[in-house]
């Protein structure tokens, strides 16, 4: 009997022991697999919607800070719904260099034909690459 247990309390060693050995290198290839491919640190753009005017046609005014240390080509305005579904998109050409405050206008046009679909909507930009 002593020899039965003696071979099974050995056996749950060796799973213990194994399991553990198995949680160690999965963790430590995780860690190195994570760190083959890291080339640098992109840069990262910085832009901060600073306010929005409603102008005297009806369109909005929206003010763009460049917070960051790289100069931004914006080259597409987005008008999403609170679901991030695109509502309208136009094209742009605002150059922001770093620290400036640039702006461009949605027109009143535009507007009207999105508050027929929506109250409140969100914009984004795309920049060139």
């Amino acid at each position: 009997m002593a020899r039965g247990v003696s071979v099974l309390v050995a056996t749950l060693i060796l799973i213990v022991i194994s399991t553990i050995a198995s949680v160690v290198l999965y963790l430590y290839l995780t860690h190195f697999f994570g760190e083959v491919g890291y080339t640098g640190e992109k840069p990262k753009i910085k832009l901060k919607l600073e306010a929005v005017q409603r102008l005297m046609s009806g369109g909005l005014k929206v003010y763009l800070h460049n917070v960051g240390d790289e100069s931004l080509e914006i080259d597409r305005i987005y008008i999403l719904d609170l679901n991030n579904n695109i509502l309208e998109t136009y094209p742009t050409e605002l150059q922001l260099n770093s620290g400036d405050i640039g702006s461009f206008i949605i027109p009143a046009l535009k507007l009207a034909k999105i508050s027929e679909k929506v109250d409140k909507i969100r914009i984004m930009v795309s920049c060139k690459s």
